[in-house]
């Protein structure tokens, strides 16, 4: 009895190692299936969103271009990544050419632009300050445009080829200029027109009913604010110092003073030397405002926003002068005697 209960008990303790180790297995299986799940999983999302730009060359390997994709973080894993391609039957549809993506948030979105291709991409920075003639020349060395005179026949146009909000200031002073509005752009089939509508459909979205109502309110044209806007941008030396330069200018012209703006004069009598001689200073312009009182008659330059909204909102001062001292600011000055202290103190 002792003996056949030995062997029962021996095939009992048997069966439950069979189980154990088959469930042992099975938990290996299922543990092994779900780290690898998760690591397909966990390579295809990416680290990076963008914006990013890149370039599928033709013939590329899937094996360099997911190489590419993790090291500009739109993937964790290329291997994963190569897996995915497969498994959807995709890996030889993936279309060369030049990428420029932002936003990218999952594997789908991604793959939605490898599938479908993108055209060349070329981007274009416009500084503030730049005039009609600089941005043409930026452009036409840059070979997005193939006509510089065409461009400033466009540019210096009254506007009639473009539709935007200020097309009937623009008419006024017979010139875009001012309302080519500095920023980085992107096209992909850059033409004289289309960038001319890139510039000034982003200046229209810079641009709102508030700001248009203050210049109502302070009793100026929508031109005239952007002509002294661009005075501004040239004579100031960066936004913190706009508003006190806006005042300056704007404390002349309600006195009947000359502004004595360099920049305006600068837009037509381009000088040589860090300062006008007395020769140039009696240069007969419109935009010689020694000479003449007043606005001169378009931009001077292409502004900021910065720079128009320190004409519309100034700064409060009682002052008429300034001066350059030399460190990238300026010395503001009430009268002309304090005015001429500063010159002799600045100015070696």
């Amino acid at each position: 009895m002792k003996k056949k209960q030995l062997i029962v008990n021996s095939k009992k303790n048997k069966a439950k190692r069979g189980i154990l180790l088959a469930i042992t297995i099975i938990g290996m299986i299922v543990f092994l299936c779900w780290t690898g799940y998760s690591w397909y999983i966990d390579g295809l999302n990416p680290t990076y969103s963008g914006p990013v730009a890149f370039t599928i060359e033709s013939g590329e390997s899937i094996d360099s271009v997911a190489i590419k994709l993790q090291e500009l973080g739109l993937i964790s894993e290329p291997k994963a990544f190569i897996i995915y391609l497969r498994l959807n039957k995709i890996d030889y549809l993936i279309k060369s050419g030049d990428y420029s993506i932002d936003g990218i948030k999952n594997i789908d979105e991604l793959t939605s632009w490898l599938l479908q291709g993108q055209e060349k991409v070329y981007s274009y920075t416009v500084p503030e300050g730049w005039t009609i003639n600089q941005i043409t020349m930026m452009l036409f060395e840059k070979k997005l445009i193939s006509s510089p005179i065409k461009f400033m026949e466009l540019a210096k146009d009254n506007g009639g080829w473009f539709k935007f909000k200020f097309q009937d200031q623009v008419q006024k002073s017979d010139s875009l200029e001012g309302y080519l509005y500095p920023e980085t752009y992107f096209t992909t089939t850059p033409d004289e027109k289309k960038i001319i509508e890139q510039m000034l459909l982003q200046y229209d979205s810079m641009i709102d009913d508030e700001m248009v109502k203050r210049a109502e309110e302070i009793g100026m044209t929508w031109n005239e604010v952007m002509i002294l806007a661009s005075i501004v941008e040239k004579e100031a030396a960066g936004p913190s110092e706009m508003n006190i330069v806006s005042s300056v200018f704007r404390n002349r012209l309600n006195d009947d003073w000359p502004l004595q703006s360099c920049a305006a004069l600068e837009y037509a009598v381009p000088r040589e030397g860090y300062v006008f001689t007395n020769e140039e200073i009696k240069t007969e312009t419109p935009y010689n405002t020694y000479l003449h009182t007043g606005l001169p008659p378009t931009p001077v330059c292409n502004p900021r926003i910065d720079a128009i909204k320190a004409v519309l909102w100034p700064a409060v001062s009682d002052y008429y002068f300034f001066v350059a001292k030399g460190d990238g600011t300026h010395a503001f000055g009430k009268t002309l005697e304090e005015h001429n202290r500063n010159v002799s103190k600045y100015i070696k």
